[in-house]
């Protein structure tokens, strides 16, 4: 059963969506191949290593505590047993949270979309793009 949750898109199809992924691996300070490994979502995969290849990627991890109650309710039977992942589209978890009327966690969701306009706004500025 999935322990933890991650809403795509994943390391490994960022990986595929970089249009230099050796670079990232760079970034990452690991060589290309360990890194292609890494984005694959070993189980001895540390939050160090995780964050660091999101961040090479462009993109930042937010760990997110949800009580065992909440959780419970929305886990798909259709995850493999052996995972202690589940990826889930990011409309798809929305979904099922507005499905159990978790309100809390839909407000969050909305700030951190609201945060994440904002930073690449910022970024954009800092860049010189704006």
């Amino acid at each position: 059963m999935a322990n933890i949750f991650i809403v795509s898109p994943t390391l490994e199809e960022l990986l595929e969506l970089c249009s230099n992924p050796k670079d990232a691996s760079f970034c990452a300070e690991m060589d290309y191949s360990n890194f292609k490994k890494t984005c694959k979502l070993q189980h001895n995969l540390t939050l160090s290593t995780y964050s660091k290849c999101a961040e090479s990627l462009g993109y930042a991890t937010i760990i997110y505590h949800i009580p065992k109650e909440v959780l419970l309710p929305i886990k798909d039977k259709e995850s493999e047993p052996s995972l202690f992942y589940q990826i889930i589209s990011e409309k798809e978890f929305i979904d099922k949270l507005k499905l159990k009327k978790i309100s809390s966690i839909i407000d969050l969701l909305k700030d951190v979309e609201k945060f994440t306009r904002v930073l690449n706004k910022f970024w954009k500025k800092v860049k010189g793009e704006v």
